[in-house]
């Protein structure tokens, strides 16, 4: 809904800082609410659901993405505190898996943009709602399985 869908974007972005009061907020929380409000509006006002949709996914990929340049990639400023928090920075495994995971979800959000586009220049709309909501779970559970599977792994290869 290109009036409604904005509306509770916007009042969850302004309440978010209010429910998260208790966990400090990173710059792509930051980011992220700045993003989404942003593109609430121009849904809003343009009414341009289906272009800012995608814009949305190659920011978000772009996200993604560059924070794998940085010391901390995204997924593992939010997982750290699972592993003993800012020590868990220090762990060449944890950050190596961290940035394969973060690639991962980067290149996901920009090929999701890609078959957005397709699909819905082709005007198969049902596929992407289904598409799109069903490929994130599988990302969260390769996700979930990747972050296992891989230290160990890396553990069985060292031993031979």
């Amino acid at each position: 809904n290109q009036t409604l869908g904005p509306v509770i974007s916007l009042a969850v972005c302004a309440f978010l800082p209010f429910i998260m009061r208790k966990h400090r907020l990173i710059i792509w929380d930051y980011l992220s609410l700045a993003t989404v409000g942003l593109l609430s509006l121009i849904i809003y006002f343009t009414g341009q659901a289906v272009i800012v949709t995608n814009i949305a996914y190659v920011i978000f990929g772009c996200f993604w993405l560059s924070s794998c340049i940085f010391k901390e990639p995204l997924c593992a400023a939010y997982v750290k505190y699972n592993f003993g928090g800012e020590e868990a920075l220090k762990n060449p495994l944890f950050m190596k898996t961290n940035y394969i995971i973060a690639c991962c979800w980067g290149l996901l959000y920009l090929l999701t943009a890609v078959w957005t586009f397709f699909l819905g220049r082709a005007g198969i709309i049902i596929a992407i709602v289904i598409i799109n909501n069903l490929v994130p779970i599988v990302m969260g559970i390769f996700t979930g399985w990747f972050v296992a599977w891989y230290p160990a792994h890396l553990a069985k290869r060292k031993k031979r």
